[in-house]
């Protein structure tokens, strides 16, 4: 499970508990990952369609307990 909370951080450098399209994009750029990797990532977590993913959105879709996180 660290390993899933460690990319949610690796994403989140604010280390607000919250990542947004800005930082998706910013860590594509850094990175080198496909075009489309932003809004994929941020379709696929954010189930409320806030524009942001929570730590506790995170942990849901992949089934994860934030609290034993």
């Amino acid at each position: 499970m660290d390993s899933f909370l460690d990319a949610f951080f690796a994403l989140d450098t604010d280390n607000r508990e919250v990542i947004s399209l800005n930082d998706l994009s910013s860590y594509n750029k850094k990175h080198g990952l496909q075009d489309s990797f932003p809004e994929t990532f941020l379709r696929r977590f954010d189930a409320e369609k806030t524009g942001v993913i929570t730590l506790e959105q995170y942990c849901k879709a992949l089934g994860l307990v934030p609290k034993q996180a």
